[in-house]
């Protein structure tokens, strides 16, 4: 796992680098979006053998029109279940789903975000 880790985290500081450099050294970084990149490339490689490739998303490009990859579908879920995460309502969610269990089913936006991420992997791990 030691290589898979390293090259990941390789991969994170040269993006981290050339996107300071490209800015002169005058940029903020949200650094979310890189360590969710190189989480997501390790989970990927260590756990399922598969590479993501996962990119830190550009701001302003144009979206792509084609099909998305498993590492967008991933990001998108991750992005939808921390900014769920910082409403009220996902306070009062764990108590609500232990107190009525089947609400897990409901089609509510933070279980059909989970769900995303767990076709994703599901199928990857089917490999």
């Amino acid at each position: 796992m030691s290589s898979d880790i390293s090259e990941s985290s390789e991969k994170l500081e040269s993006r981290l680098t050339n996107h300071i450099l490209a800015n002169n050294g005058g940029v903020t970084v949200n650094i979310v979006e890189y360590i969710s990149a190189a989480t997501l490339d390790i989970i990927g490689r260590v756990g399922f053998g598969h590479d993501f490739k996962a990119e830190v998303p550009s701001k302003g490009a144009p979206e792509s029109q084609g099909p998305i990859s498993d590492a967008e579908a991933i990001r998108s879920s991750w992005a939808k279940l921390v900014e769920t995460g910082l409403e009220f309502t996902s306070f009062i969610a764990p108590i609500v789903v232990r107190a009525f269990p089947p609400i897990t089913r409901a089609p509510l936006p933070l279980m059909r975000a989970q769900g995303k991420t767990k076709l994703v992997v599901k199928r990857l791990a089917g490999r």
